[in-house]
């Protein structure tokens, strides 16, 4: 392993989380780092969780990111998530949870192309313009309104998003 993958390794094996000023945390996972923002907190709709992760060895981490030592973890910001999100290189992660019903949405970019994945693997194109964190949850709700398995007319089912 390199040098800057030892100590990058080490630094988050020491503290077990790192969490930067830009709200973006690190995780080391065996050998893949996981990276992402989750610190989005609406009090009117806590029903809703969104993450924006990527998550690669630690190596295509390095690159990616352009790391060269372990200062540079500060500078990685949510609109560098993004960049690499567009790129295929992440994911973004939307959990609607409305009393005992939780229903769980990825979208990942493939090709160029943005694909929602809801909770039966199912995956389908997503052909509306996504690019804020309230569009994605707007697509999420969407799917759980469609979902079959759940009431279309329910009382938990709110009545707008963010």
């Amino acid at each position: 392993m390199k040098p800057r993958a030892t100590i990058i390794k080490k630094l988050l094996k020491n503290h077990l989380s790192y969490h930067n000023k830009h709200a973006i945390d690190f995780d080391i996972l065996d050998e893949s780092m996981m990276v992402s923002f989750t610190d989005y907190h609406n009090p009117d709709h806590h029903y809703i969780d969104f993450f924006l992760f990527y998550e690669k060895k630690i190596m295509q981490f390095i690159s990616d990111f352009r790391i060269r030592s372990t200062r540079d973890l500060d500078k990685i910001t949510i609109d560098q998530l993004w960049e690499l999100f567009w790129r295929g290189s992440g994911k973004i992660y939307c959990g609607l949870e409305y009393s005992v019903v939780y229903f769980p949405v990825y979208f990942k970019c493939i090709d160029h192309k943005l694909f929602a994945i809801d909770q039966q693997n199912i995956n389908q194109e997503v052909c509306v313009d996504c690019k804020s964190i309230g569009d994605f949850m707007e697509y999420a709700y969407l799917l759980y309104q469609k979902s079959s398995s759940l009431p279309q007319n329910s009382s938990c089912v709110p009545q707008s998003l963010p």
